[in-house]
């Protein structure tokens, strides 16, 4: 990688770091709070740089996502499920695996077929189920762990409720954003 390529991928960086942390700090931008629910949009950043750059730079950008999400969570909590966030286990931790299995799964699907559009569309579906299903996971065993007890069928009946609504809406959105995005900045990635 010459020092050109170095330096260009280390201003995206630095471009997809800052739009998750403006995400995560402007109110109703990264996070929209429909309560008891949440729907985040700051996921579809990590997915779009993830896909770009690979899977080291997937988990510095999910490393951002998860600490922005604990400072959210410290600073304006609106929910009391809101503070388990402040705990890295809930926070952080699911955001780093989930920053880690994009560029996997990514490539998989660019493997096994040859639509470009096609691999970041389900890319970016199957990788927001994933998130969904790593801080839902964090947030119950947390909940369970604090409570004194986890209970596995409650936790299956919560899990597909949940992953009925908000997941599906997020997973569409991240869909619809990624496949243009990824393009037209591999398509500048060519022009220069």
């Amino acid at each position: 990688m010459n020092k050109k390529t170095n330096t260009r991928n280390m201003t995206y960086y630095g471009m997809i770091m800052a739009i998750i942390i403006v995400m995560s700090l402007v109110p109703f931008l990264g996070y929209i709070q429909i309560p008891p629910l949440a729907i985040t949009l700051i996921h579809i950043p990590v997915i779009i740089g993830t896909i770009l750059f690979g899977w080291k730079a997937g988990l510095l950008f999910a490393l951002t996502f998860g600490l922005s999400s604990m400072f959210v969570a410290m600073t304006r909590g609106a929910t009391p499920l809101d503070l388990l966030f402040i705990n890295p286990l809930v926070s952080v931790l699911p955001r780093v695996i989930f920053g880690a299995l994009i560029y996997p799964i990514y490539r998989f699907f660019e493997r096994v077929q040859s639509s470009e559009a096609l691999s970041i569309g389900i890319t970016a579906f199957v990788s927001t189920f994933i998130h969904s299903i790593l801080v839902l996971t964090a947030m119950f065993l947390a909940l369970g762990l604090k409570a004194g007890s986890f209970d596995g069928n409650v936790f299956m009946q919560v899990l597909a409720a949940v992953l009925t609504v908000v997941p599906l809406l997020e997973a569409v959105a991240s869909t619809l954003i990624s496949i243009p995005l990824v393009k037209a900045v591999r398509k500048s990635f060519k022009r220069n």
